[in-house]
C-alpha cells in the first residue's frame, strides 16, 4: 500500500524549495509519496487531486525538502579525525595556521565536493556550508564549484578573510 502525504503550511505557512525554478510558497504545500516528493506548490493547487492523500498541517512551520544541516564544513572534509587526540586550541592552530594556507584551490575544490557528497550520502539535502577560505576569493569559488558539482542544495558563507569578494570588502560576510 501506497503511503502518500500531503504537507499543507496554512495561514503562515512556508515552503522553501531553494529551487529558483519553483521558488518558495507562502501557503504551500509539499506533496509526497513513498518517502518521495511528487510536488510542491500552493497548496491550493492540490486539493482536487489529493484527496487519497493523508493531510499533515504544518501551520506555523517551515517545511523543507531532506534534512537541513545548518553547520557543515564541507570544505574540512579531508582534516577530519584530524585533531581527534587534539585540544581545541592545537586543532584550531594546526588547521587554521597550517593546512588552510597550504591548501591549493584543486585540494579546496575536492575538499569541499567531497564533503557535499559525504552529506547527500547520509541523506542531508540542504546545508549552510561555512567557507573556510581563509587565504583568497579564488578558493572561494573553488569551493562554490564544488558545491555546485555536487548537486547539494547550499546556502554558502563567506566572511572570515579579510580579503575582499565580489562585491563585499574584507572582513564583512556576504
Amino acid at each position: 500500500m501506497s503511503e502518500k502525504y500531503l504537507f499543507v503550511g496554512g495561514y503562515v505557512g512556508y515552503v522553501a524549495t531553494l529551487d529558483n525554478s519553483i521558488g518558495a510558497f507562502y501557503q504551500g504545500a509539499v506533496l509526497a509519496e513513498d518517502g518521495i516528493i511528487k510536488a510542491v506548490g500552493k497548496a491550493e493547487d492540490f486539493s482536487a487531486n489529493t484527496t487519497d492523500a493523508e493531510l499533515i498541517d504544518t501551520t506555523n512551520g517551515v517545511v523543507t525538502p531532506g534534512i537541513v544541516d545548518i553547520h557543515r564544513r564541507t570544505s574540512m572534509s579531508l582534516t577530519r579525525g584530524l585533531g581527534a587526540d587534539q585540544s581545541l586550541f592545537h586543532f584550531l592552530s594546526n588547521t587554521y595556521m597550517r593546512w588552510l594556507p597550504a591548501t591549493s584551490v584543486e585540494d579546496m575544490y575536492t575538499a569541499t565536493l567531497v564533503g557535499a557528497l559525504e552529506a547527500l550520502d547520509s541523506g542531508v539535502t540542504t546545508i549552510f556550508d561555512s567557507c573556510e577560505s581563509l587565504h583568497s576569493g579564488i578558493h572561494s569559488d573553488a569551493e562554490l564549484q564544488g558545491l555546485r558539482d555536487s548537486g547539494i542544495r547550499a546556502i554558502f558563507y563567506f566572511g572570515t578573510s579579510q580579503d575582499s569578494y565580489g562585491e563585499y570588502p574584507g572582513g564583512e560576510a556576504g
